[in-house]
């Protein structure tokens, strides 16, 4: 909403020793907006934070004691009434003492909640001055403007757009419209916030806007400070569009933005004056008709070919070693068709005769993510990157023959199921297992991918005969396990990228491989 707490670092005390800490507000309010005529609402809470910094010359961080926080809300008299006292607080009249006593790093303080007084008119109706102390930091004071009325943020409508395959990648621009229909102004004026899901901005960096670091940004902030505020009735557009390209080819995402008053920022605005400052010139103000805003300030588009699903291929590999090896395997990345999102992992279901088998200390290959075991005890592997699964072959079956298996569908349908699975070969070389030394010999190969489906590219990877520890191991002297049936619409993953490599093995529980 516009009528927000702000936040962030303010109505600090004078700095102290070393052995003192500084009293400061994390959260002080310019502005504080009470609803009119005696209406309920949960910004009517008046609100302070108070943090304690400071360190000895030790390093500890050091208590603020005996604070005390009184508010002298006397202006308002007869225009709002206090109530719901908070703990530890006490009124006389329309002054609350709060006495917090000892607090460590931070402590809220809700003296009381404003509801306005019927018939009393909308606008500034007085000040809350504020005074906070410690016998260890130190005093400072902090005032805060009380208006009876709350600004109410309007937003543009944007109807949906379709990317055309010829200009794959091109998102539409965008031209944020705002305006304020509540019954008070924004008095500072106000904060934009603009992101995009499935796409990067791209386009100028102006001077009143921050960004994240990284060059490819999903969101920025740009403020629009106003001699008056943003009065009831008016309403804007930027001068200039935003413009920004999607990451996929084949794909579905949009913007969405919204307004928040300066002076009364929500607590996850509070850090954006910490973003990059744009180098550009400042981005403008163009006035529009207020009625022109019926939107909720979102846009959404996709490529013109979404609906028609896309093909997620998984190919097929070869395990190859002697009786005893320790063998490495890389398992190649998903072919995706069109260009577009991605599964994030890959169930595998292990040939009769062998078992994981993850790295133990200073075993494994720097730079690869070894497969390991999922929430359910699956062996799974990240469908990005370098995997490698890494099994021990205990011994020669028959036709023994695992699986590889995606572990989600794309959201927008799967043209071809029946290439989301591909074999797991086991192919058993005679002779004995050399002892603890690399054998130097190819370990597996990418199979054969069914000709008619896109598929990736699978290289060799060699054969490491090193000896593994003892226990832990995630053997498969039988079918593969059965993959439970995931709740949920199509394409929701059924596993974090986290839980990909939590697995027993010879040493701790931790992350699976050495990443060099």
């Amino acid at each position: 909403m516009l009528a927000a707490a702000l936040l962030g670092l303010g109505g600090t005390a004078p700095a102290q020793a070393a052995d003192r800490p500084e009293l400061a507000l994390y959260a002080p309010q310019d502005f504080h907006f009470v609803a009119p005529e005696g209406g309920p609402d949960a910004g009517n809470r008046f609100e302070s934070v108070l943090y304690a910094k400071g360190r000895t010359a030790s390093g500890d961080e050091i208590n603020a004691e005996d604070v005390v926080a009184e508010f002298d809300a006397s202006e308002l008299k007869g225009k709002v009434t206090l109530s719901g006292l908070g703990v530890g607080c006490t009124a006389v009249d329309y002054v609350v003492t709060c006495r917090r006593g000892d607090f460590y790093q931070r402590t809220e303080v809700v003296p009381f909640t404003m509801v306005s007084v019927a018939g009393v008119p909308v606008g500034e109706a007085g000040t809350v001055r504020a005074r906070f102390s410690s016998s260890n930091a130190g005093a400072f004071t902090h005032d805060t403007r009380v208006f009876v009325g709350k600004p109410k943020a309007a937003l543009g409508a944007h109807p949906a757009y379709r990317i055309p395959v010829a200009q794959r990648r091109a998102a539409p621009p965008l031209t944020p419209a705002f305006g304020n229909e509540g019954q008070v102004a924004a008095p500072r004026g106000v904060l934009l916030y603009v992101r995009a899901a499935e796409a990067v901005f791209t386009g100028p960096r102006y001077s009143n806007c921050f960004y994240p670091q990284q060059r490819d940004t999903t969101y920025f902030y740009c403020a629009f400070p106003k001699a008056g505020g943003l009065k009831p009735g008016t309403a804007f557009r930027t001068e200039k569009p935003f413009t920004a390209r999607t990451v996929h080819d084949q794909m579905k995402g949009g913007y969405e933005y919204r307004i928040e008053t300066l002076g009364a920022l929500p607590e996850y605005d509070r850090g954006y004056r910490k973003l990059v400052r744009g180098t550009g010139q400042p981005l403008g103000l163009v006035s529009v008709p207020a009625d022109t805003l019926s939107g909720e300030g979102q846009y959404s588009f996709q490529s013109e070919d979404y609906e028609q699903g896309a093909d997620w291929t998984v190919q097929g590999i070869t395990v190859r070693g002697r009786v005893g090896d320790v063998v490495e395997t890389d398992v190649p990345n998903p072919a995706v068709v069109p260009e577009g999102p991605r599964p994030s992992f890959v169930r595998v279901d292990l040939p009769e005769g062998t078992e994981l088998e993850l790295p133990g200390p200073g075993e494994g290959r720097p730079g690869v993510r070894y497969c390991g075991l999922n929430e359910y005890q699956q062996v799974s592997c990240e469908a990005a990157g370098k995997a490698v699964l890494r099994l021990r072959i205990l011994k020669e079956v028959k036709g023994a023959r695992g699986q590889l298996v995606l572990g989600s569908e794309p959201a927008n349908g799967e043209v071809n199921p029946a290439d989301n699975k591909a074999p797991v070969y086991l192919a058993v070389t005679p002779g004995p297992s050399p002892s603890a030394t690399p054998s130097g010999t190819p370990s597996g190969t990418a199979s054969p991918t069914p000709s008619g489906s896109a598929s990736a590219t699978a290289s060799p990877s060699p054969s490491y005969g090193t000896t593994a520890g003892t226990g832990g191991n995630l053997s498969n002297t039988g079918a593969g396990a059965a993959w439970p049936a995931a709740a949920g619409a199509v394409g929701a993953l059924l596993l974090g990228s986290g839980a990909l490599y939590a697995a027993r093995r010879r040493r701790a529980a931790g992350a699976v491989g050495d990443e060099g």
